[in-house]
């Protein structure tokens, strides 16, 4: 019998391997098949709003009009774009050297931890439910597609997960009504930094 459970770990953890190198190796896919940008929209911005991080310290894009103030200035904090994306966006960026591949490995670490952490989430339904969670997010075209871009699904899609199990967490821990609403406040702004649409 324990032998037989030995043999059962190794095979979930063989398994999960494997299903991570597939999931790493379709999102590096992905950054070798577009390996700069597409049309000038949100991969420009969130580029832009990264490197004003390293030059200015602030998510400031040069060259795009602002029309909201008075007068209109060609330079500014870029408005919809999550900061806190725009600054964990600027650690690969400073490290390998600022250019689009390195910004590009962030959608790509995080679009591989969503798969483990779909995994990690998923085994108190039992290691055949979270292993089959776990393929679904290594192997859905829309996660393997954002997954190699500088697009900042793959990276909101690890926040979440990890918003939620600790949103669980504190939901568990039965604190006082005070400290659990300041607690689910604190963790709610903490995630809209990277989605604002987690705010409303």
């Amino acid at each position: 019998a324990a032998r037989r459970g030995i043999d059962v770990k190794r095979s979930i953890a063989v398994t999960m391997i494997l299903v991570l190198l597939a999931a790493l190796a379709l999102r590096l896919g992905v950054v070798a098949a577009i390996p700069s940008f597409f049309g000038s929209g949100d991969p420009s911005v969130y580029y832009g709003a990264a490197r004003g991080c390293l030059r200015y310290g602030v998510p400031r894009i040069d060259f795009i009009w602002h029309f909201a103030t008075s007068p209109p200035e060609i330079a500014h904090l870029e408005d919809y774009c999550e900061p806190g994306f725009a600054y964990l966006l600027a650690v690969p960026m400073a490290l390998l050297g600022g250019g689009v591949i390195a910004a590009k490995l962030l959608s790509v670490v995080c679009g591989t931890l969503a798969v483990f952490l779909a995994y990690l989430f998923g085994r108190r339904f039992g290691h055949s439910a979270a292993i089959l969670a776990a393929a679904l997010v290594a192997f859905e075209p829309w996660s393997i597609y954002y997954g190699g871009l500088i697009m900042k699904e793959a990276t909101v899609s690890v926040v979440v997960l990890l918003f939620f199990a600790a949103v669980r967490r504190l939901l568990d821990s039965a604190q006082a009504t005070r400290s659990l609403g300041l607690g689910l406040g604190l963790l709610t702004v903490t995630a809209g930094l990277f989605q604002y649409e987690l705010l409303p």
